[in-house]
């Protein structure tokens, strides 16, 4: 980082050659995108692992739930067959 640094005020200074300039630009670049590629990176897992999360808690509730539909449309069904 500190030799990052020091080339950088180089290159304002107007001490590096155009092509070292050319070829520091270009490192620049390469290491921008590579913490960029790595930060999505970060982000997709963490995108799906909370996915993940959701369909493991929806899978576990909806048997539950289900069930309550079923008990409550059979209580409803036999509220109004025998005691109306």
């Amino acid at each position: 980082m500190e030799r990052f640094r020091l080339e950088r005020g180089l290159i304002r200074t107007g001490k590096l050659k155009s092509e070292e300039r050319r070829e520091l630009r270009k490192l620049e670049y390469k290491a921008e995108r590579e913490r960029k590629r790595e930060e999505e990176r970060r982000e997709r897992e963490i995108r799906e692992r909370a996915e993940r999360e959701i369909h493991k808690g929806k899978r576990k509730s909806s048997g539950g739930f289900l069930l309550f539909l079923v008990i409550v449309a059979i209580a409803v069904y036999v509220y109004f067959k025998y005691f109306r």
